[in-house]
Order: structure tokens, then C-alpha cells, then sequence
């Protein structure tokens, strides 16, 4: 049945009443329960017709893009004039120009400006009559570099130094009792070349680094090659290619995990790590068998007698990421008796090789930690004819040994005492044992020794304790005419943050009561065996007792800091005819801190010590007094002043001595261009003076010594 509804007749013209005023005459001819309904649509279709219009990006574009790709915009609708119009930004840059509406949406025309490379944003404002601006959209843009490159990213730097040093008094060579003043000037240049860059996943990086003296006493490599050192060499460098777990390397590389076969042995050659599936990693490296620098062999493996390979494997077996993890290690080794360019030594020819593995478990709240692993490694010293000389040598055997370690973490007790208070309870222990001759070249291990340890702790709120334990012994094998030597060491420590522990009723904390720090320390070591037939006495037996105690009291306020140390050494020599060569020491200090200015910093210290030879029957006394200012007048700038004042004397007043340091330093660090191209830079200019004096009290000798060094330093970075 259909229902006839009557409008008034002054509705037909729409000059007379408004639309609502014939709506609501409209419905007043209709029933109660489809007047309801109509007020309920009305209402729901209000709010969706008045919410601003959504744009979203095509998704095409929001993967990497090429700069010259059209972007488009898709609108829910387009702004009536009475909502205003639309603004699009690209990288903080107004863009609303170069889109042009094509129905519904709004495509950008690169053909006029290509697209900024990089990672940037584009967002679009809904800009009102009235000028106020309303966010609907923001999306990600990313914009391939040149060579289709997803990042790139270019830094070189510059350092700069020049250093004069004024030394008042040096000998003559020809007449050494003759001294006159001498001036040394002396420069230094650093390059160094940073570049990244990804694609495709893939990520890749060049670091490098150059090093030019003026002076070829400072070569880096003068100490194995002399006066034919190059001033201009290659200090560093180093290749990564990567892709999530995958990765390659040349150049500077560290490699190696295990602690005692192949611990991040550093060196210049090659490394490869590879995923075998979801949970299982292998590795594998090739190193040059010491650290060079140079650029002659430039990948580290001119030499096969003096290389280092390696191999690991490493595997998750539990999906949760450290429950349950193993690993192996494999090492074959020859180095030949070279000493590296940073470390004089006497070398010999050396082959090891071994393999280890390692387990690591944990429980998924940390209350449980087990850390383990086993190594053996063969080592072997082959004749070296240059060691030799002509002479007939015994030749070293050798020598297949075992090391293992062992430390687990215990989570004891959790929870909470009173006042809410966290409270903690955690026990670790710790075993290490190395067999004797065991020796790996990737790895400085101390061999035939066997360690045995543990920690307590207990924390509650801010308090701390902790109690720890070491026992070792070496000589395992128990040779009757080898010394056995034991060591016990006991520690602890406590920190009491007094004022956190008086605070008021206002719970404000009492400043005056300071943050309280303890340390105690007591090692034992001695031997309670006499070898046999080793021609040893009971007087070489040794037995002495290591005892230390240490406080630390800090006050802090808003603008001020105070600290107060105490502490005491005793060395205890109780070795059969040694009883009085012992040894005390006392020390004491208060260091204060003040900020009287947001841009200035100021600290004043003053020590005393004691240290007495009970032997000798004789105190040094030394007194220190230190001055630390720092200044930033302006933004950028900074003024360092560093002063110090050393007195020395001792108890029978036979000798005294004083020591001066001033040094005073200017630097200014600035910038200029933007993130995607520009430069910083820092200027530095320091003055240092060190004065030395020292007398006889005796026999009346005095001797001094002065010595200033002015030096300018610049840095500079580009990208």
C-alpha cells in the first residue's frame, strides 16, 4: 500500500521557506516509527560526509622508485571550496605545482623537477579558508641514487697537525757540556674515506685510511723498515659486502670466537660469513699471521708460511634466540719470526692448529645462564736457522693440549622486600683450566694453570653488595722439582646511597648525606711444597698477603659535586727471611665540581699519599693539586684549561722533587650546508709547558727541566 504524503504548497517555491523548513514540514505527514529512522541515517551519514578526504600513494611507488617515476595520488574525494584546497610537500619542499588532477587523482610531473633521491616523505596538507593547515596524508618515498643505488653515502676526512716543541737545555752533540734551546717542528696528515651504499638488499662499504709525517722518525712503519719507510702509507682499509646474515670482508679483519684458540684475531686478509637455512651460520678466514699496515700486499697473503686460516660454524637449536646455542672452531696456523710494525719482540717460527667448541643455554627470564667450551689445540716450534746461528739446538717436541672454561649464571631470588623495594639475589661461578705447553697462535692464553671462582650479589632498590672468590694453582702436571704457586683472592664491594635513604616526609632526599662506596680486596699467594731436587731452599718459597681497603663518599647537589676517597695497601711478605719487606700505602682525596654558569665547568683536586718501605725505613710523601676549567663562550667554541702541581719528598728529607703540567686549549667546531651535502670542521689550538725539578738534599745535586709544545690541529669531514 502505498502512502501519499502532502507537502505544504509554499515549498514549491524556493524563494519563500528554507529546505529544512520543508523537511520538517515533510515530516510531520509521516508515522513516529519512519520519522525515527530517518533521524538515525541523518546522524550517521553527517560525520562520514564531513571527514576530510584521504590520498594514498599507489603502490608501485612505494617501493624504490627512479627519479623521473610519476608518482600518483589516489583521493577518497575532492575538497569542496568550502573545506579549501590541497598542499603537497616532498621532502620538506612545497610540490603542489607540479601535480596536476586528473580525476581523482593527482599525478606529479618529474619531467619538470626529477624526484630528490634518497628516503624522504611525501605528506598533504588540507589547507582551510583561513589559512590553517590539517595533516591527511604521509607516506615514505624512496628515490634509487645514481647507478640504481637504495643508499649512498660519501664522508672523507681531513686531519691536520702541526706540533713545535721548545726544549731550554739540550746537550751538544759535539760538546755535551754544552746545552743550548732548541725548537722542533713537526707535521702530521691523516685521510681517511668512509663510503656506504645498498641495493637490491645488498650493502656495501669502503673505509680507508692514509697517514703523512713530515718527519720519518714518525713513519708508521719506520720501526721494521727505517730510513725506507714511505711518509705516505696506508695505515687501514677495509671492503664489507653484506646481505642480512651474509657478509664479506677484505682488508682489516677480526675473526674468531673462541677464547682460547682464535679470539678476534685482527688482521689484514679476508672473511666470509654464510646462512646455512633459518638457525645454522659458517664462517671462514684467511689472515695474514701478524697486523701490517702498508701498501705492499695489499691482501695480506703474499706469504703461505705466514698465514691464518679458520673456519666456524655456529647453530640455533631452540626457535627462542639464545636458548640453546653450539659453535666449533678450526684454526691452522704458520707464522714466521716477523714482528708486527707496532710491537718489537723476539719472534720465533710458529705452527698450531686445533679446533674448539663452545655452548651457550639460557632460560627465557634470564634466571638461568651456562656458558662452556673446549679447545685443543697442537703447537710446534719448527728450527729457525736464523735463531740458530750455526749452533745445534734441542729441538721443541711437539705438543697436543687441552683448555677448557666453564661459568654459569644463577638468578637466585627475586622479588620484593619492604617498602616495595626490588630486591635480588644472583650467584655466578666460574672454572678455567689450561693445560701446560698449551699454546695457540690465534689466542694469548696463560697455559698450566687451573682457576676456580664465584660471585654473590645482592641488590635491594639502589643498595648493592657483592661478595667474589678466585683459587688457582698452576704447575698440573705436579712435576716434583717445579715450584707449585696457589693464589686465593677475596673481594667486595657495597653501595650505600645514603641520601636516597633519609629522605624527608616530603620524600625530598637529605643532600648532606652522601652516596657511601666501599672496596675490599685480599690476595694470598704462596706455595706450601718444596720442590725436589730442584734446588730450591725454604726461603724461595713464597708467602705474601695483598690486603686493600678503599672508601668513596660523594655529595651532589644542583650545580655542584664533592667527593671524598680513602685508602690504604698492605703487602705482607712472610716468606722465610723476607718477613720485613713490606710495604703500606695510604691515600686520600677530595675533588670538587662546580657549574657556576651553564657554559662554564670548573674542578679543583687535591691527593696526599703515603708509601712506606718498612725495610728501608722510609716514607714518600706526595702531594697533588689540579685545576680543570672548561669554557664555551660561544656556540661551537670551547676553551680548555688543564693545570696540575706535583711535591715529592721523603721522610729522612734526603731528596725532594716537584712537577709542573699547564696546558691550554682553544677549539671551534662548525658546519655549513645541509644533511645531503656540506662539511664540518674543527680548528684546535693547544699550548702545553711540563716543568721538572728535582734536588738532593744530601749532597746538594739539583737538576730542571722545562719543555713547552704549541700545536694546531684541523679536521675536516665531508659528505
Amino acid at each position: 500500500m502505498k502512502r501519499r504524503i502532502t507537502m505544504p504548497g509554499n515549498c514549491g517555491n524556493p524563494l519563500l521557506p528554507s529546505l529544512a523548513h520543508c523537511s520538517l514540514a515533510a515530516m510531520r505527514h509521516l508515522g513516529a516509527s519512519t520519522r525515527r529512522w530517518i533521524v538515525v541515517a541523518a546522524l550517521a551519514i553527517t560525520p562520514a560526509m564531513a571527514e576530510p578526504p584521504a590520498a594514498t600513494l599507489d603502490a608501485f611507488s612505494q617501493e624504490w622508485i627512479e627519479p623521473d617515476h610519476p608518482l600518483a595520488l589516489e583521493l577518497s574525494r575532492w575538497p569542496s571550496i568550502e573545506e579549501g584546497r590541497l598542499a603537497i610537500l616532498i621532502d620538506q619542499r612545497d610540490a603542489t605545482d607540479l601535480f596536476r588532477r586528473v580525476g581523482a587523482r593527482l599525478e606529479y610531473r618529474p619531467n619538470l623537477l626529477p624526484l630528490p633521491r634518497g628516503e624522504s616523505e611525501i605528506i598533504v596538507f588540507l589547507v582551510a579558508p583561513d589559512g590553517a593547515w590539517s595533516e591527511i596524508a604521509r607516506h615514505p618515498l624512496k628515490v634509487l641514487h645514481a647507478g640504481g643505488f637504495e643508499e649512498t653515502t660519501l664522508r672523507p676526512t681531513l686531519d691536520i697537525e702541526i706540533r713545535s716543541t721548545h726544549d731550554p737545555e739540550v746537550p751538544d752533540s759535539f760538546d755535551p757540556s754544552v746545552t743550548r734551546s732548541k725548537t722542533t717542528t713537526r707535521g702530521t696528515g691523516r685521510i681517511g674515506f668512509d663510503f656506504a651504499t645498498a641495493r637490491d638488499g645488498w650493502s656495501y662499504s669502503f673505509q680507508s685510511s692514509v697517514l703523512g709525517v713530515s718527519k720519518i722518525e714518525e713513519a708508521i712503519r719506520f720501526s721494521t723498515e727505517g730510513e725506507s719507510a714511505p711518509r705516505l702509507d696506508l695505515t687501514n682499509y677495509l671492503v664489507t659486502l653484506s646481505r642480512d646474515a651474509t657478509r664479506f670482508e677484505l682488508g682489516h679483519v677480526s675473526f674468531g670466537q673462541s677464547r682460547q684458540l682464535l679470539d678476534n684475531f685482527a688482521s689484514r686478509g679476508l672473511g666470509i660469513n654464510l646462512p646455512l637455512g633459518q638457525r645454522v651460520v659458517v664462517g671462514g678466514a684467511a689472515l695474514n699471521g701478524t697486523q701490517i699496515v702498508g701498501w705492499d700486499n695489499p691482501f695480506g697473503l703474499s706469504r703461505s708460511e705466514h698465514r691464518i686460516y679458520a673456519g666456524t660454524v655456529a647453530a640455533e637449536l631452540l626457535p627462542r634466540p639464545g636458548g640453546l646455542q653450539i659453535g666449533g672452531t678450526f684454526l691452522d696456523a704458520s707464522v714466521l719470526p716477523l714482528s708486527a710494525f707496532d710491537q718489537g719482540a723476539l719472534t720465533d717460527r710458529e705452527e698450531s692448529s686445533g679446533w674448539s667448541t663452545r655452548l651457550t643455554t639460557s632460560t627465557a627470564g634470564g634466571r638461568f645462564a651456562l656458558r662452556g667450551g673446549f679447545a685443543r689445540s697442537r703447537f710446534d716450534n719448527p728450527v729457525d736457522p736464523f735463531l740458530a746461528q750455526g749452533e745445534d739446538l734441542v729441538a721443541v717436541q711437539r705438543e697436543t693440549r687441552d683448555a677448557r672454561y666453564a661459568e654459569v649464571d644463577l638468578g637466585l631470588v627475586r622479588g620484593t622486600m619492604g617498602g616495595g623495594q626490588p630486591f635480588s639475589l644472583d650467584l655466578s661461578l666460574r672454572h678455567q683450566r689450561v693445560d701446560p705447553l698449551y699454546r695457540s697462535i690465534g689466542a694469548f692464553v696463560a697455559s698450566d694453570i687451573e682457576e676456580n671462582g664465584g660471585d654473590l650479589r645482592a641488590t635491594l632498590g639502589q643498595f648493592t653488595a657483592q661478595l667474589g672468590h678466585v683459587s688457582s694453582h698452576d704447575n698440573l702436571d705436579g712435576i716434583p722439582s717445579v715450584l707449585e704457586t696457589k693464589t686465593r683472592r677475596r673481594s667486595g664491594s657495597l653501595f650505600l646511597p645514603l641520601a636516597a635513604l633519609g629522605q624527608t616526609e616530603e620524600g625530598r632526599e637529605r643532600r648532606w648525606m652522601p652516596a657511601l662506596s666501599y672496596t675490599y680486596g685480599r690476595t694470598r699467594q704462596f706455595s706450601d711444597k718444596l720442590p725436589i731436587d730442584g734446588g730450591f731452599s725454604p726461603g724461595h718459597l713464597p708467602d705474601q698477603i695483598s690486603l686493600t681497603h678503599g672508601l668513596s663518599m660523594d655529595w651532589q647537589g644542583n650545580l655542584w659535586r664533592l667527593n671524598a676517597t680513602f685508602g690504604t695497601s698492605d703487602q705482607d711478605n712472610r716468606q722465610p727471611g723476607r718477613e720485613e719487606n713490606d710495604f703500606e700505602a695510604r691515600t686520600g682525596g677530595l675533588n670538587l665540581s662546580l657549574t657556576p654558569h651553564p657554559q662554564l665547568d670548573l674542578s679543583l683536586a687535591v691527593s696526599d699519599e703515603q708509601a712506606e718501605s718498612r725495610a728501608a725505613a722510609e716514607t714518600d710523601n706526595t702531594f697533588r693539586t689540579g685545576l680543570n676549567l672548561s669554557w664555551r663562550p660561544l656556540p661551537g667554541q670551547s676553551v680548555e684549561v688543564i693545570g696540575s702541581r706535583s711535591e715529592t719528598d721523603n721522610s729522612p728529607r734526603t731528596r725532594e722533587s716537584t712537577s709542573s703540567d699547564f696546558s691550554l686549549q682553544w677549539s671551534w667546531q662548525f658546519a655549513r650546508g645541509g644533511p645531503d651535502h656540506g662539511f664540518s670542521s674543527q680548528l684546535t689550538l693547544l699550548y702545553s709547558w711540563q716543568s721538572f725539578e728535582s734536588r738532593d738534599l744530601v749532597f746538594g745535586f739539583a737538576d730542571s727541566t722545562d719543555r713547552w709544545t704549541l700545536s694546531a690541529g684541523l679536521n675536516l669531514s665531508f659528505h
